[in-house]
């Protein structure tokens, strides 16, 4: 009887343990990690949400002024062009 109780308490330590190393230990690192990288870099929430963008998602960060000198300047001359075969 006894080593029936010995195997199902290695059992049970075990499977604790394999859960510990695969779900508990990885998500502690992670959390460690971020908080490292938010105490030496403060940007690092902005780089981060950046990162996460979904696919096919368009952020402008930078929309320039709309000169319309520039528009009304010519940026250069017109060259006729003939296609040869």
């Amino acid at each position: 009887m006894w080593f029936i109780k010995l195997i199902l308490v290695i059992s049970i330590i075990y499977v604790v343990i394999w859960f510990m190393f695969r779900k508990v230990i990885p998500w502690l690192l992670k959390r460690w990690l971020r908080n490292v990288a938010k105490r030496m870099n403060p940007e690092y929430d902005e780089t981060e949400k950046k990162q996460k963008a979904k696919t096919g998602e368009i952020n402008i960060d930078f929309i320039p002024e709309n000169n319309q000198d520039d528009i009304s300047q010519e940026k250069g001359d017109y060259v006729d062009f003939e296609e040869l075969k």
